[in-house]
């Protein structure tokens, strides 16, 4: 006995809300999951920049001795330097996250091995920083 394709509509009727609920309870998790993880990269950026501040003082601090010592050229990369990471700390804290996000994934597409770099050097300091929290 060979069945219609519409004997099963009254199967699919029934489960309707219930797929429904799944979804839209998959989807709460993941905007929960999203707004954790958005709010422990603004923490994460927050501090970041409270170190980069720092060091922009520490290398203002050496240009100057350096300056004071070893003639222009060298005090001028100094601060070369400091205005480099200035606009660093200023492009993090002044840019929503979202397009630091997006920022990324670009640099991703354009230069892989950037990225990987960058993610080498954040797993061997994360590792570094564990070990002397011990």
């Amino acid at each position: 006995m060979a069945t219609a394709p519409n004997d099963y509509a009254d199967f699919d009727d029934d489960l309707g809300p219930e797929v429904e609920v799944m979804g839209s309870r998959r989807a709460g998790l993941a905007g929960v999951v999203e707004t954790r993880l958005l709010g422990l990269i603004e923490d994460g950026r927050s501090e970041l920049v409270k170190s980069l501040d720092s060091l922009v003082q520490m290398v203002e601090a050496l240009a100057g001795k350096v300056g004071e010592r070893e003639g222009n050229a060298v005090a001028g990369l100094a601060h070369q330097a400091v205005d480099t990471i200035a606009d660093i700390r200023d492009t993090l804290r002044d840019r929503p996250i979202e397009a630091l996000i997006d920022d990324g994934r670009e640099l991703v597409r354009r230069q892989p091995e950037i990225a990987v770099g960058v993610a080498v050097a954040a797993g061997f300091l994360a590792a570094r920083l564990i070990k002397a929290s011990r």
